[in-house]
Protein backbone atom coordinates (compact mmCIF):
# COMPACT_ATOMS: atom_id res chain seq x y z
CA UNK A 1 0.00 0.00 0.00
CA UNK A 2 1.54 3.36 -0.88
CA UNK A 3 2.37 5.66 1.34
CA UNK A 4 0.24 8.85 1.46
CA UNK A 5 2.50 12.12 1.74
CA UNK A 6 1.59 15.29 2.93
CA UNK A 7 2.75 18.87 2.11
CA UNK A 8 3.02 21.27 4.96
CA UNK A 9 1.39 24.56 4.46
CA UNK A 10 1.66 28.19 6.17
CA UNK A 11 -0.76 30.38 6.57
CA UNK A 12 -0.94 33.27 3.66
CA UNK A 13 0.66 36.45 4.81
CA UNK A 14 -2.38 39.57 5.66
CA UNK A 15 -0.84 42.41 4.42
CA UNK A 16 -1.54 45.27 7.12
CA UNK A 17 -3.02 48.69 6.13
CA UNK A 18 -1.05 51.08 5.33
CA UNK A 19 -1.76 55.19 5.18
CA UNK A 20 -1.97 56.06 1.90
CA UNK A 21 -3.22 59.74 1.92
CA UNK A 22 -4.13 62.60 4.14
CA UNK A 23 -5.25 65.66 3.64
CA UNK A 24 -6.86 69.15 5.75
CA UNK A 25 -10.73 69.33 6.01
CA UNK A 26 -12.21 72.08 4.23
CA UNK A 27 -12.36 74.22 7.74
CA UNK A 28 -8.64 73.46 8.68
CA UNK A 29 -9.41 72.49 11.76
CA UNK A 30 -9.01 68.43 10.75
CA UNK A 31 -7.05 66.07 8.69
CA UNK A 32 -7.83 62.86 7.24
CA UNK A 33 -6.12 59.91 6.93
CA UNK A 34 -7.28 57.24 4.23
CA UNK A 35 -5.66 53.41 4.66
CA UNK A 36 -5.18 51.14 1.65
CA UNK A 37 -6.95 48.55 3.13
CA UNK A 38 -10.16 47.94 6.08
CA UNK A 39 -8.84 48.08 9.46
CA UNK A 40 -10.68 46.95 12.67
CA UNK A 41 -11.74 50.66 13.59
CA UNK A 42 -10.90 49.96 16.90
CA UNK A 43 -11.17 53.02 19.25
CA UNK A 44 -8.34 55.09 19.58
CA UNK A 45 -8.25 56.46 23.13
CA UNK A 46 -4.34 57.64 22.80
CA UNK A 47 -4.34 59.68 19.46
CA UNK A 48 -1.02 61.38 20.08
CA UNK A 49 0.32 57.59 20.28
CA UNK A 50 -0.87 56.94 16.79
CA UNK A 51 2.35 58.78 15.76
CA UNK A 52 5.64 59.20 16.55
CA UNK A 53 6.75 61.71 19.14
CA UNK A 54 7.56 64.35 16.61
CA UNK A 55 4.73 63.88 14.72
CA UNK A 56 2.41 63.74 17.36
CA UNK A 57 4.15 67.42 18.76
CA UNK A 58 2.41 68.92 15.47
CA UNK A 59 -1.24 67.97 16.53
CA UNK A 60 -1.41 70.38 19.34
CA UNK A 61 -2.46 70.13 23.02
CA UNK A 62 -5.63 67.52 23.13
CA UNK A 63 -5.95 66.45 20.10
CA UNK A 64 -8.35 63.30 19.44
CA UNK A 65 -8.70 60.32 16.78
CA UNK A 66 -11.86 58.94 15.18
CA UNK A 67 -12.78 56.16 13.15
CA UNK A 68 -15.12 57.94 10.13
CA UNK A 69 -14.91 55.20 8.18
CA UNK A 70 -13.09 51.33 7.92
CA UNK A 71 -10.68 53.36 6.14
CA UNK A 72 -10.53 56.39 7.55
CA UNK A 73 -9.26 57.64 10.58
CA UNK A 74 -9.59 61.47 11.38
CA UNK A 75 -7.89 63.83 13.37
CA UNK A 76 -9.27 66.80 15.34
CA UNK A 77 -6.49 68.73 15.80
CA UNK A 78 -5.48 70.17 19.17
CA UNK A 79 -4.99 73.87 20.61
CA UNK A 80 -2.04 75.63 19.03
CA UNK A 81 -1.09 72.61 16.44
CA UNK A 82 1.73 73.34 13.91
CA UNK A 83 1.18 71.00 11.46
CA UNK A 84 0.47 72.76 8.51
CA UNK A 85 -0.24 71.55 4.47
CA UNK A 86 2.97 69.91 2.58
CA UNK A 87 4.25 67.94 5.69
CA UNK A 88 4.71 64.43 5.93
CA UNK A 89 3.44 62.66 8.99
CA UNK A 90 4.51 59.59 10.83
CA UNK A 91 2.69 56.83 12.67
CA UNK A 92 3.69 54.61 14.74
CA UNK A 93 3.87 50.87 13.83
CA UNK A 94 2.13 47.99 15.93
CA UNK A 95 -1.50 50.63 16.28
CA UNK A 96 -3.87 50.15 13.31
CA UNK A 97 -4.68 46.84 12.64
CA UNK A 98 -6.46 45.16 9.54
CA UNK A 99 -10.01 44.05 10.00
CA UNK A 100 -9.23 40.75 11.32
CA UNK A 101 -7.64 42.09 14.46
CA UNK A 102 -4.33 40.39 13.68
CA UNK A 103 -1.63 42.51 11.29
CA UNK A 104 -0.51 45.59 11.72
CA UNK A 105 2.53 47.66 10.42
CA UNK A 106 6.16 46.61 12.02
CA UNK A 107 7.57 49.74 10.76
CA UNK A 108 6.67 53.58 10.95
CA UNK A 109 4.97 54.65 7.78
CA UNK A 110 4.87 58.12 6.77
CA UNK A 111 1.98 59.78 4.92
CA UNK A 112 1.56 63.87 3.08
CA UNK A 113 -0.63 66.02 4.59
CA UNK A 114 -2.25 67.99 1.66
CA UNK A 115 -3.60 71.57 1.57
CA UNK A 116 -8.26 70.90 1.62
CA UNK A 117 -9.71 70.99 -1.63
CA UNK A 118 -10.92 74.51 -1.58
CA UNK A 119 -7.97 76.42 -0.41
CA UNK A 120 -7.95 79.27 1.95
CA UNK A 121 -6.48 82.19 0.54
CA UNK A 122 -5.51 85.18 2.19
CA UNK A 123 -7.22 88.59 1.99
CA UNK A 124 -5.40 91.70 1.90
CA UNK A 125 -6.77 95.62 2.99
CA UNK A 126 -5.26 98.55 3.40
CA UNK A 127 -7.21 101.54 5.20
CA UNK A 128 -6.67 105.00 6.65
CA UNK A 129 -5.51 108.17 4.64
CA UNK A 130 -3.19 107.85 1.91
CA UNK A 131 -1.57 111.73 2.05
CA UNK A 132 1.13 112.32 5.05
CA UNK A 133 2.00 115.67 5.77
CA UNK A 134 6.29 115.85 5.93
CA UNK A 135 6.56 115.31 9.47
CA UNK A 136 4.60 112.52 9.78
CA UNK A 137 6.11 108.79 9.87
CA UNK A 138 4.18 106.46 7.71
CA UNK A 139 3.09 103.07 9.09
CA UNK A 140 2.11 100.52 7.01
CA UNK A 141 0.73 97.05 8.45
CA UNK A 142 -1.41 94.46 7.78
CA UNK A 143 -3.44 91.72 9.62
CA UNK A 144 -4.45 88.11 9.00
CA UNK A 145 -7.72 88.35 7.09
CA UNK A 146 -8.62 85.68 5.79
CA UNK A 147 -5.93 83.50 7.42
CA UNK A 148 -8.21 81.18 10.07
CA UNK A 149 -6.39 83.24 12.99
CA UNK A 150 -2.57 82.64 12.24
CA UNK A 151 -0.27 85.00 11.44
CA UNK A 152 0.91 84.71 7.80
CA UNK A 153 4.35 82.84 7.16
CA UNK A 154 6.07 85.46 5.03
CA UNK A 155 5.54 89.35 3.87
CA UNK A 156 7.05 90.61 1.48
CA UNK A 157 7.51 94.60 0.79
CA UNK A 158 8.34 95.93 -2.61
CA UNK A 159 8.32 98.93 -4.24
CA UNK A 160 6.71 99.71 -7.55
CA UNK A 161 8.21 100.99 -10.55
CA UNK A 162 11.56 102.34 -8.78
CA UNK A 163 14.62 100.94 -9.57
CA UNK A 164 16.70 102.16 -7.50
CA UNK A 165 14.98 103.92 -3.81
CA UNK A 166 16.37 106.33 -1.16
CA UNK A 167 19.22 104.95 0.88
CA UNK A 168 17.37 102.40 3.91
CA UNK A 169 14.09 102.75 2.35
CA UNK A 170 15.18 99.16 0.92
CA UNK A 171 16.48 97.67 4.41
CA UNK A 172 13.07 98.92 6.02
CA UNK A 173 11.02 96.93 3.39
CA UNK A 174 13.05 94.11 3.55
CA UNK A 175 12.34 93.59 7.11
CA UNK A 176 9.68 90.58 6.51
CA UNK A 177 7.38 91.55 9.39
CA UNK A 178 3.63 92.36 9.25
CA UNK A 179 4.83 95.91 9.97
CA UNK A 180 7.20 98.61 8.25
CA UNK A 181 7.36 102.06 8.70
CA UNK A 182 8.56 104.99 6.79
CA UNK A 183 10.42 108.31 8.06
CA UNK A 184 9.35 111.42 7.44
CA UNK A 185 13.20 112.08 6.45
CA UNK A 186 12.45 109.99 3.05
CA UNK A 187 9.52 112.43 2.23
CA UNK A 188 7.90 111.28 -1.31
CA UNK A 189 5.41 109.68 -3.51
CA UNK A 190 5.90 106.12 -3.16
CA UNK A 191 3.93 102.96 -4.50
CA UNK A 192 4.18 99.98 -2.70
CA UNK A 193 3.40 95.84 -3.16
CA UNK A 194 2.32 93.43 -0.67
CA UNK A 195 2.79 90.18 -1.17
CA UNK A 196 1.63 87.53 1.68
CA UNK A 197 1.55 83.77 2.17
CA UNK A 198 -0.69 82.00 4.89
CA UNK A 199 0.16 79.01 6.67
CA UNK A 200 -1.63 76.80 4.36
CA UNK A 201 0.82 77.76 1.72
CA UNK A 202 -1.55 80.27 -0.69
CA UNK A 203 -0.43 83.59 -1.46
CA UNK A 204 -2.10 87.10 -1.98
CA UNK A 205 -0.70 90.47 -3.16
CA UNK A 206 -1.96 94.45 -3.44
Amino acid sequence: MPRETFTPTTNPTITPPRPIKSSFSPDAIKIQIEYSRDTNIAPVSDCPGVFTSDSAMLLGVGPSCYWTGTRTLTVLLGSNFTLVPRTFLELAPGVVFESGGISASRYIEQVYVLPPDNIVYPVIRIDGSTKFSFCETVVLSTTSSGNLGKPFTVYNWTFVGMSSPPAGLEEILASSTEQVSIPAINAGRYTVRLEVENWMGSNAYL
